[in-house]
C-alpha cells in the first residue's frame, strides 16, 4: 500500500486514540456534546418542566406589566383629561389660578361627589361627576343610545351607568330624584376616557351638567368634593413653563398640580408591587424547582457513569468532562428557556382579557424584550446554579469504575472553583432579582426569607426522620420496607419536604389567614358594626339629623363628629417633599387626609402617651396622633406636623398618642386637633346609626334621605362586602402563587423519582428473588411516599399555622383561631397527592424483569 492510500483511507471507527491535552477545549468538548446528546432529551422532561415554569411565570408577569406601564403611558392624556390637572378638596381652586392656566390653553371644570340617586321607593349611592360644555378635552365620552352628550346633558339630563339603571329599574326617559332635583335619564355611559383606574368604587357613575349640579343643591360647605380643572395645552412646548407657574401659584393653597406623568399614579404603584410580588413567586418556583433540575441532572449522569470513565479511560482531563456534560445542560436548559419565553410571549393575551374589566385604558399587545431577557436570564442561571455540583462530583468518576457495577455518583464537596462558580451564579441571580423588583429591601428580604424557609424545612425534616428512627419498626413487612426507606442516608425527605412542603406551607397560610379574617369581619358585623354610615351632613343639620334618628324604632346608638380634609405639609418643619415616609405609612403624604377635632378623647381610643387637653383649652393648636403613624414616622410628644387646611397652614404639636383600633368600624382619625383650630372652617360631620333590626336600618337611612337630599348614606353592610371579595381576589392570587410553587414542588419530585430509579431496580430486583410479590412491593413504595407526604403535611401544617398566626395576630393585631379541620384537609391533600405522584413515578421499575440485571452483577 502506497504512502497515499495510507493517508486516504477511511478511518475506522475501531481506530480510537487516546484524548490528549490539546484536545480538551471547547470546541472538542462540543463536539463529543453533540454526540452524546442525541436522544438524552426524554431524560430531562423534569428539567425542562421546571425551567418552563419559572420562566414563563417571570416572562408573563413582566409583560403584563409592561403592556400597563405602556398603555397608561400612551394615554397618559386621556386619563388626565389634558395635559395638565389642577385639582382641590371642599373649595375651588383660587380664581387666578384658573386664570393663569387658562393663559396656556383650554380649562375644562370637573367636580365630583358622592351622592343618592333616588327611583320610586329605592336609593342608591352613587359617583356623581357634573362636567361643563368642554369635556372630554382628550378622547370621547360614548353612551347607548348614542346621541351628542350636550344633547344628553342638556337642562336635567343625566347619563348613567348601565348597571346602576339595571338595579333602579331605570331606562332613557324616565325621571330620578338626585338632591332637590328631578333629572331624566337620556342614555347609558359605555365610555368614559378619564375615569380613574381601580379595582374598587364606591358606586356607579352619574354624569350630569355643571349646570345641573348647581340646581340640585349638593354642593354645601364642607361636603366632601373635588374639583378638577384640566388644562391642555396649545403649545405642548409651553408645558414646562405651564408647570412652572402653577405650582408656584399653588404651593401656598390647598389645590394640587399633576401632569401627564402622574397620570394613573395609584394604579402605577398597584402594578409595580404586583409585578414584584408575582415575579418573586415566579422566581420561588424557579429555584425551588432548581432542586429538581439538580436531582435529574444527578439521575442522568448516574446513568453516564459508564460513558464518564470511558472517557477517563482514554485519558479525558476532569475540566474536558465538566464541559462536555455542562454543554449539553446548556443546550438542554436553552430549550427549556426557550418554551417558557413562548408561554410567556403568549400567555399576557389571556391576563390582558381578564385585566380588560378593570383597566379603562387599552393595553397592547406585543413583545417587550427585557422582561423576557430577564426570565431567560433567570432559567440559564439557576440551571447552571443548580447543575454545577452533580457536574462537579461527575468528573471526579474514576476509569476504575467502569469495571463495576451499582456504582453510585461521587459525594461530598465539589472543588473550590466550582463553589466559586455557585457563589457567581448565586450573586448574578440576586442583580437579576434587582433588576426585576427595582427594589433592593425586598430583594434582600426575599433572598433572607427564602433561606430561612428551605432551612427551617431541612431542619424539620431532619429532626422527623431522628424520630422516625426512633421509632419501633412496624411487624408489616411492606410498612418496614417503605420506613427503611425513609430512614436509610441518602433518603429524599429533605428535598420532597423542602419543595412540596414550601408550596403547600404558603397554601396553609393563606387558607387560615383568609379564614380568621373572614371570621373576624363576621364577628365584628355582628356585634360592633354600625348599619349605615351618613356624610356630608351640614353644622346646620346636625341636630335634626340626631333627632330624626333617635325618632325611630330600633336605632340603639348614634355617633357623630365633624370633619373636613387636610394635606400635611411638613413633618417638625421639613416639608413633606423632602420626606422618605416608610411603605406602610406613606398614604399619610400622599393625599388629602381626614381631621376632626374634640374636647375629650374619641371613644374606644386609648392615650399612650400624653394627656389629652381641658375641655375648655384655648391655646396653641394642638393635635393627638394616632400611635402607629407617630412610630412610623419618629414622632412623638411635642413634635410638630403642619397641616394645610383650605390654603390655610397649621401648625399643631403633637399633645398625646392614641392607640387607634382600626379593624373597628368606629370612626377614626389619625389626626384629632383641639376644638378652636377648624371649627370656623367650612365643614361637614360624619354620623353613624346602629341598628337592632334590618327593619329599623332600612327606615333609618329612608328617612335620613328623604328629609336631607343632601345626605349620602354608605351601607356598611355593602362596604362589608366589597372588603371581603377584595380579601378573597387576593387569597385567590396568593393561593395561585402556591400552586405554582406546588407545581414547582411535583418537579422536585418527579426528579427524587428519577434520580432513584436505579436504586428502586436493584431494589426491587433484589426483593423479586427473595420471593416478594409485585403487589407488595408496589405497597411499600405507596407506604414509604404515603410517609413522605404525611412527613410534609407535619411540617407544612406547623410553619404554615406559625406564619399564619404571626400575620393575623402579629402583624394585623387580630384574634388567631386555629382551624384544624381547614389545616388538617389542606395538608392531607398535599399528603395524597405526594403518595400518588411519587407512586406513579416509581411504578415503572416494577415491570423490570431481574435476570438481566443479575447478569451484569
Amino acid at each position: 500500500m502506497t504512502k497515499t492510500d495510507k493517508n486516504t483511507r477511511p478511518a475506522h471507527r475501531d481506530d480510537i486514540s487516546p484524548i490528549t491535552a490539546s484536545r480538551d477545549g471547547w470546541g472538542f468538548a462540543w463536539q463529543l456534546a453533540k454526540r452524546e446528546m442525541r436522544g438524552s432529551l426524554g431524560r430531562f422532561r423534569v428539567f425542562l418542566g421546571a425551567l418552563l415554569l419559572g420562566v414563563a411565570a417571570i416572562g408573563t408577569v413582566g409583560s403584563v406589566a409592561e403592556s400597563m406601564r405602556s398603555g397608561i403611558s400612551d394615554n397618559a392624556r386621556i386619563l388626565l383629561g389634558g395635559d395638565i390637572e389642577i385639582s382641590s378638596l371642599h373649595t375651588a381652586p383660587n380664581p387666578e389660578i384658573i386664570e393663569a392656566a387658562s393663559r396656556f390653553g383650554t380649562v375644562s371644570k370637573v367636580v365630583q361627589m358622592r351622592a343618592m340617586l333616588q327611583a320610586s321607593d329605592r336609593r342608591k349611592l352613587v359617583e356623581l361627576k357634573a362636567v361643563d360644555s368642554k369635556w372630554p378635552l382628550v378622547g370621547t365620552a360614548a353612551t347607548a343610545p348614542s346621541m351628542p352628550l350636550a344633547d344628553a346633558l342638556d337642562q336635567t339630563g343625566i347619563v348613567a351607568d348601565d348597571a346602576l339603571l339595571r338595579s333602579l329599574g331605570l331606562k332613557p326617559g324616565d325621571r330620578a330624584r338626585l338632591g332637590n332635583l328631578d333629572v331624566e335619564v337620556r342614555a347609558a355611559l359605555t365610555s368614559e376616557p378619564d375615569r380613574s383606574i381601580s379595582f374598587v368604587s364606591f358606586g356607579p357613575r352619574v354624569l350630569i351638567s355643571d349646570a345641573t349640579l348647581a340646581a340640585t343643591g349638593l354642593q354645601q360647605p364642607g361636603s366632601f368634593i373635588t374639583y378638577r380643572y384640566r388644562l391642555l395645552l396649545d403649545n405642548s412646548q409651553d408645558r414646562d413653563a405651564a408647570m412652572t407657574t402653577l405650582n408656584r401659584l399653588t404651593a401656598p393653597t390647598h389645590a394640587r398640580v399633576r401632569e401627564v406623568a402622574s397620570a394613573a399614579p395609584g394604579f402605577d404603584r398597584f402594578v409595580n408591587q404586583a409585578e414584584i410580588f408575582l415575579v418573586l413567586v415566579g422566581l420561588t418556583a424557579l429555584l425551588i424547582g432548581g432542586l429538581g433540575v439538580a436531582g435529574a441532572v444527578r439521575a442522568w449522569l448516574a446513568s453516564r457513569m459508564p460513558v464518564i470513565a470511558t472517557l477517563k479511560c482514554l485519558g479525558a482531563p476532569s475540566i474536558l468532562i465538566f464541559r462536555i456534560y455542562l454543554l449539553q445542560i446548556f443546550v438542554v436548559a436553552a430549550c427549556g428557556v426557550a418554551a417558557g419565553l413562548i408561554v410567556a410571549a403568549i400567555a399576557p393575551l389571556f391576563a390582558i382579557h381578564i385585566l380588560s374589566g378593570y383597566v379603562t385604558v387599552p393595553l397592547e399587545m406585543t413583545i417587550y424584550p427585557v422582561p423576557l431577557i430577564i426570565a431567560a436570564g433567570f432559567g440559564l442561571g439557576t440551571a447552571f446554579l443548580f447543575a454545577v455540583w452533580p457536574l462537579a462530583k461527575a468528573e471526579e468518576v474514576r476509569a476504575g469504575d467502569l469495571f463495576r457495577s451499582l456504582i453510585e455518583m461521587p459525594d461530598g464537596w465539589p472543588k473550590p472553583r466550582y463553589l466559586v462558580m455557585m457563589i457567581t451564579a448565586a450573586i448574578g441571580l440576586t442583580w437579576l432579582a434587582y433588576l426585576a423588583t427595582h427594589n433592593l429591601g425586598i430583594t434582600a428580604s426575599f433572598i433572607g426569607g427564602s433561606l430561612a424557609a428551605l432551612l427551617l424545612l431541612s431542619v424539620l425534616g431532619n429532626i422527623l426522620v431522628r424520630l422516625l428512627r426512633l421509632a419501633p419498626l412496624p411487624r408489616f413487612v411492606p410498612a418496614r420496607l417503605a420506613l427503611s426507606n425513609i430512614t436509610r442516608p441518602g433518603s429524599p425527605v429533605r428535598a420532597v419536604i423542602i419543595a412540596f412542603g414550601l408550596g403547600l406551607s404558603v397554601l396553609v397560610t393563606v387558607s387560615v389567614s383568609e379564614s380568621n379574617l373572614g371570621r373576624q369581619i363576621d364577628n365584628r358585623v355582628a356585634e360592633d358594626a354600625p348599619a349605615w354610615f351618613f356624610i356630608d351632613i351640614q353644622p346646620r343639620q346636625i341636630d335634626a339629623f340626631e333627632k330624626l334618628a333617635r325618632s325611630i324604632d330600633g336605632i340603639s346608638q348614634i355617633t357623630k363628629t365633624p370633619m373636613l380634609r387636610g394635606r400635611v405639609s411638613k413633618i417638625n418643619d421639613i416639608p413633606a417633599a423632602e420626606i422618605t415616609p416608610p411603605e406602610g405609612s406613606a398614604w399619610i403624604l400622599r393625599g388629602d387626609r381626614a381631621l376632626t377635632w374634640s374636647a375629650s378623647a374619641p371613644k374606644g381610643s386609648e392615650i399612650v402617651a400624653g394627656d389629652w387637653w381641658p375641655s375648655d383649652y384655648s391655646g396653641p393648636p394642638l393635635v393627638s396622633m394616632s400611635e402607629d403613624a407617630a412610630g412610623d414616622f419618629g414622632l412623638t410628644i411635642g413634635d410638630t406636623v403642619s397641616i394645610n387646611v383650605l390654603g390655610r397652614e397649621i401648625t399643631a404639636t403633637i399633645a398625646n398618642l392614641r392607640e387607634v383600633d382600626w379593624q373597628s368600624f368606629q370612626i377614626n382619625f389619625v389626626f384629632v386637633l383641639n376644638p378652636g383650630v377648624l371649627d370656623a372652617a367650612p365643614h361637614s360631620w360624619i354620623a353613624t346609626t346602629h341598628a337592632d333590626s334590618d327593619a329599623a336600618a332600612d327606615a333609618v337611612e329612608r328617612a335620613v334621605t328623604s328629609n336631607f337630599s343632601n345626605i349620602s348614606a354608605v351601607s356598611v353592610k355593602e362596604a362589608v362586602a366589597t372588603a371581603q371579595r377584595v380579601i378573597g381576589l387576593l387569597g385567590g392570587a396568593v393561593r395561585l402563587t402556591a400552586l405554582v410553587t406546588l407545581i414547582a414542588g411535583i418537579a422536585v419530585l418527579a426528579g427524587t423519582v428519577a434520580s432513584s430509579e436505579s436504586q428502586r431496580l436493584a431494589d426491587s430486583v433484589i426483593l423479586k428473588v427473595l420471593g416478594a410479590t409485585r403487589l407488595s412491593i408496589g405497597l411499600a413504595w405507596f407506604l414509604e411516599y404515603a410517609f413522605l407526604g404525611l412527613l410534609t403535611a407535619i411540617a407544612a401544617a406547623f410553619i404554615g399555622s406559625l406564619a399564619s398566626w404571626a400575620l393575623v395576630h402579629g402583624f394585623l393585631g387580630a384574634e388567631f383561631i386555629l382551624d384544624g379541620w381547614l389545616v388538617f384537609g389542606t395538608t392531607l391533600a398535599g399528603a395524597v397527592a405526594t403518595a400518588v405522584l411519587g407512586l406513579t413515578g416509581a411504578m415503572k421499575t416494577l415491570g423490570r424483569k431481574p435476570a438481566p440485571l443479575l447478569r451484569e452483577l
